[in-house]
């Protein structure tokens, strides 16, 4: 405070040298004003109005000092302040700074609890080949760019498989992508069926659209939990209101740069006749091209357009299904014996109910009830190669039914269980320990249950209910519960979901329906020691 009160001290020096002087000279004219012994000898020597005139002076001489000091001190104290407010206003920044950061983190992290499709979105491989659909691309393409009030606010791209609606699909979006206006895009694919893709689309719509627009990345961390019923209004576009030239002379073009410009050699002529043989359908064109290119048994390209010409001006099935029926009997062979493992194979793949290695499927396979049916699946799933990605639906010599194939996969999950399930199957130090404190739990795991018995394990119930009663697979049942059920019980825990056990053996005793009437009853037993457990 002392130094405070010197610094303001020495700031005023000058005006409160002025002050001093003129206090001085105050005194000065006080003490000469009051020697005068009278009124009158004031009055007659004209003192009076001299005097006043002085005292005016004294006091704006006193004010203006005084108010020079003033502002000096207070110059001063704003020139602090601002000092102060200075790095006051930085730290608030700052503050403001962590808050913005700390408001993106708690939107990200509100944003990471709706599910994303990895993988969804544009392809620029699968774009329409260039100056083909130009016509209906340019009409998507303005109708993105209406305004109006009365512009529908989405479009249905619809029409028959291989119209190439996925080609036109994702080369509108890799327009708008290279434009920076590409706000979501989003693909459904065969192939990923196991990532549930159709439970993601609009969380992941959202997702990618909050990326675009702090607002709206704001205002959707508010509203996650609620959704709409009317998202769709939709004038719907149909692949059939193209032109059919348009298309004919698309896929002609096409199949022009597929063929005859990459050194196939097939003629003028030829390529006409292919494109008026697919038919406006572009998935046709495009297995047509790839069934000419590789060709097998030494066929000229030539050869195979002769093949293929001959297959399908036949009667029968329809364009498309013909064509995958053509490329399935080049690909596996047209052998009763490979047509039905192609089948057996593919009945064991589509109704498993938890995709599974090729070993696992193999070892699987090994434990199946008929001899016939245990080979390598290799056999038939090396020369499949992409086909695997889908299958037509629809008759023909490749159909693929259910068939036993449950029977089977109840047969081999047992066995595999048989050969596999033992005390303490993860050599565990002791049982008095909790799954969770077991620090190398997930590579004994990994090492001991492999993937084919852990389907086994998980799976095998749900492959008996599917079947009707049948005394040999009851034997199996049978064996099951009076050898290895505390066994099979000890892996569903390890493997986490021990608290499906009780379901389980509810499920396997009212398939029994009756028979095996000991087995039922241990299976009721264990239903209830299954209970306990789970508790």
């Amino acid at each position: 405070m002392e130094d405070d009160t010197i610094l303001k001290i020495d700031l005023i020096r000058v005006p409160l040298g002025e002050l001093a002087k003129l206090v001085v000279k105050c005194v000065e004219f006080i003490e000469t004003y009051t020697k005068a012994k009278s009124f009158w000898k004031r009055l007659r020597e004209n003192a009076f109005s001299d005097s006043s005139n002085m005292v005016v002076a004294y006091n704006n001489d006193l004010d203006l000092w005084t108010q020079r000091c003033r502002d000096l001190i207070l110059g001063k104290i704003h020139r602090d302040v601002v000092d102060v407010l200075g790095p006051v206003s930085g730290i608030q920044q700052v503050v403001r700074n962590i808050q913005r950061g700390v408001e993106h983190i708690e939107d990200e992290t509100c944003l990471n609890k709706l599910a994303y499709a990895i993988g969804a979105g544009l392809d620029s491989s699968k774009t329409c080949l260039e100056n083909t659909r130009m016509s209906i691309l340019l009409e998507i393409v303005n109708w993105v760019h209406s305004t109006g009030s009365d512009t529908q606010r989405v479009l249905w791209l619809h029409g028959q498989a291989g119209k190439g609606k996925s080609a036109l699909a994702h080369t509108v979006a890799k327009w708008f992508e290279d434009l920076g206006e590409l706000g979501s895009c989003f693909c459904f694919a065969q192939d990923q069926l196991a990532d549930v893709r159709h439970k993601k689309i609009f969380a992941t719509i959202a997702r990618d659209l909050s990326d675009h627009n702090p607002d709206y990345k704001r205002a959707l961390t508010g509203i996650i939990a609620n959704t709409s019923n009317s998202l769709i209004y939709s004038p719907d576009k149909s692949m059939d209101e193209i032109s059919t030239e348009i298309v004919k002379r698309d896929i002609q073009l096409y199949i022009y740069s597929q063929l005859k410009s990459s050194g196939y050699g097939l003629p003028e002529k030829a390529v006409t006749r292919l494109a008026e043989m697919s038919d406006g359908l572009f998935e046709w064109a495009r297995l047509a091209c790839e069934f000419i290119r590789f060709p097998k048994e030494a066929a000229t390209p030539m050869e195979r357009y002769g093949d293929l010409f001959l297959v399908m001006g036949k009667g029968g099935a329809g364009l498309l299904d013909k064509m995958y029926e053509t490329i399935l009997g080049d690909v596996v062979g047209e052998s009763e014996r490979t047509r039905s493992r192609f089948c057996s194979v593919m009945r064991q793949i589509l109704w498993t109910k938890d995709p599974l290695s090729v070993d696992a499927l193999n070892a699987m396979r090994q434990k199946f009830s008929r001899e016939e049916d245990i080979y390598n699946v290799n056999l038939i799933l090396r020369s499949m190669g992409a086909l695997l990605s889908g299958t037509a639906d629809g008759g023909g010599k490749f159909a693929v039914e259910v068939g036993d194939i449950h029977l089977d996969l109840a047969f081999a999950s047992l066995r595999v269980m048989a050969d596999g399930l033992c005390f303490n199957i993860c050599q565990l130090e002791s049982s008095y320990v909790k799954n969770s404190q077991v620090r190398d739990l997930d590579d004994r795991i990994k090492k001991n249950i492999p993937s084919h018995l852990s389907y086994a394990c998980q799976f095998w119930v749900g492959h008996v209910q599917e079947t009707k009663f049948h005394c040999e697979l009851g034997k199996e049942v049978e064996a099951f519960f009076e050898a290895r059920l505390l066994f099979w019980m000890e892996a569903l825990s390890l493997l986490g979901v021990l608290n499906t056990a009780a379901t389980c053996l509810a499920g396997i005793a009212q398939w029994m329906n009756g028979e095996l009437k000991e087995t039922s009853a241990l299976a009721w037993d264990a239903v209830k020691t299954g209970t306990i457990t789970i508790k």
